[in-house]
């Protein structure tokens, strides 16, 4: 029996994973003395180390990895810089910046390696179009030199909201989590369909991580239908992420300041569920191998003609 990691055993692997296999949704936290919440955070995180992320990805054959930079710290990249610094081949990480980001922060990061950055709308509780776009856009504008994604994290009907704007970007756009559509509305919901149709014509890319945050069934059985139309538009632009360490999905009953536990979730099962889903050992590669590796940069470093794929 493997060793518990974070207190969960996770389950051996029905496939076998293909080689290169990245894991492009995890953050790291921790320890609180050292890196510091900011004053804005929405919840205070337990410990979850690299050695941590470390033991459950050797488990299951992962080899690379994305670190998301977590909301609880802000801009304050210290905590996802430090747990990357000793991998620097395997490893790329996904930023937060903000106005007080300097441009030679953003050199340093993107010799860290940094490929993104995440705008978190959902988060803070922004579902106003207007500001998502403002964000949008002046994210692209200080990064836009290094070619690097933008990630966002907001409600489907945020995203569809923004076709315009999206097609004044010339970086690639990676939505979090599904693109936050409600499963349980299936593929023929309104916004879906507009999801859909963006994904057929921009630079869209899809995090398949967490069913759980756009699902209430237990087995996420109103799922599949819409992986298989995501699959059906864009088989190139799929990315799987684990959202390791789990945190929790609802907070309105407690602190902010109490430690929340992270939610015990099986990720070996997660990945026996996705391979289920997908039904087919090449595509499976490559939502886990090949599609990352062009995202992230790991086979060549950073693509200069990834910033300027259009439709």
């Amino acid at each position: 029996m493997q060793k518990a990691v974070l207190g969960v055993q996770h389950s051996p692997l029905k496939f076998s994973m293909p080689a290169g296999a990245c894991d492009a949704h995890v953050h790291v936290f921790g320890p609180g003395g050292e890196y510091p919440l900011a004053s804005d955070h929405a919840y205070t995180p337990g410990a979850a180390s690299a050695q941590d992320l470390l033991a459950m990805h050797h488990q299951l054959g992962i080899v690379r990895r994305v670190i998301v930079h977590p909301s609880v710290y802000g801009s304050d990249m210290r905590c996802s810089l430090d747990a990357a610094a000793p991998l620097p081949e395997s490893t790329r990480l996904v930023a937060v910046i903000d106005s007080a980001t300097a441009d030679e922060e953003l050199v340093r990061m993107h010799e860290a390696g940094v490929r993104g950055v995440r705008i978190n709308l959902h988060t803070h509780g922004v579902f106003d179009a207007r500001e998502a776009a403002r964000q949008l856009l002046w994210t692209q504008e200080r990064v836009r030199g290094f070619g690097w994604h933008l990630q966002l994290f907001a409600s489907v009907g945020v995203v569809v909201r923004l076709a315009a704007e999206i097609d004044r970007l010339d970086l690639p756009l990676v939505l979090d989590h599904w693109g936050k559509v409600d499963a349980a509305r299936g593929p023929g919901d309104p916004e879906c369909v507009a999801l859909m149709r963006l994904l057929e014509t921009r630079p869209i890319w899809v995090k398949l991580s967490a069913p759980e945050r756009i699902s209430q069934h237990p087995d996420f059985d109103d799922v599949p239908p819409l992986l298989a139309e995501l699959v059906r538009r864009a088989p190139d632009r799929l990315v799987w992420g684990s959202d390791w360490p789990h945190t929790a999905l609802l907070r309105a009953s407690r602190s902010r300041e109490a430690i929340e536990p992270f939610r015990p979730v099986d990720d070996g099962a997660a990945l026996n569920r996705l391979s289920d889903w997908l039904g087919d050992a090449s595509l499976l590669a490559a939502v886990l191998a090949g599609n990352p590796a062009r995202l992230y940069g790991f086979e060549s470093g950073p693509s200069p003609c990834l910033a300027r794929t259009r439709f």
